[in-house]
């Protein structure tokens, strides 16, 4: 449990992987994609992500915005 008067150590703050390349990093310091849950270190890499994955993201810009 984290002690909210005390700065975590390493060990406390969680590690994820990014979704686009595979970087190993501390999950604050990357961007989370609600919808797909999953991280992605920088706007460079959601990106190239969205790049490879344009029917995802098309689609999901169809949903939200056209009638």
């Amino acid at each position: 449990m984290l002690d909210r008067f005390r700065p975590p150590s390493p060990g406390d703050e969680t590690r994820t992987t990014c979704a686009n390349c595979g970087a190993e990093r501390y999950a604050d310091e990357m961007l989370y994609d609600d919808h797909m849950e999953h991280y992605v270190c920088d706007r460079a890499c959601f990106e190239e992500w969205a790049d490879d994955n344009y029917e995802i993201v098309n689609d999901y810009y169809v949903k939200l915005n056209v009638y």
